[in-house]
């Protein structure tokens, strides 16, 4: 009967409503799900970002730091080889004179 047929065609035309609200609704809430993730993988990035230039910040400073600490090495390796060479000058010039003292008292 006709009042049947208007009466499924209302029920399917409900249900068919009740998905297509479900389905929006569903959409929603999936773009505000990727809008979060995507809000979270900013932060993520950006924290990321400063991690790696406060990484390689610190690099540079412990490079400089082993820089200056090997120079100074170098300079104190300069200075003890100057200062054994100019040990080993008076030494020899002690001894030289020891011996013309020995030669003169003679």
């Amino acid at each position: 009967t006709n009042e049947n047929h208007d009466l499924q065609i209302n029920n399917l035309s409900e249900i068919l409503n009740k998905k297509r609200r479900a389905l929006f609704q569903e959409r929603i809430d999936n773009t505000r799900r990727c809008e979060y993730q995507q809000n979270d993988l900013n932060l993520l990035q950006e924290s990321n970002d400063k991690l790696s230039t406060k990484l390689q910040e610190t690099k540079e400073q412990h490079e400089a730091k082993i820089k200056n600490m090997s120079d100074l090495l170098n300079r104190q390796r300069q200075d003890l080889f100057k200062e054994r060479l100019d040990n080993t000058r008076l030494r020899e010039n002690w001894v030289e004179d020891q011996l013309v003292e020995q030669l003169q008292t003679k």
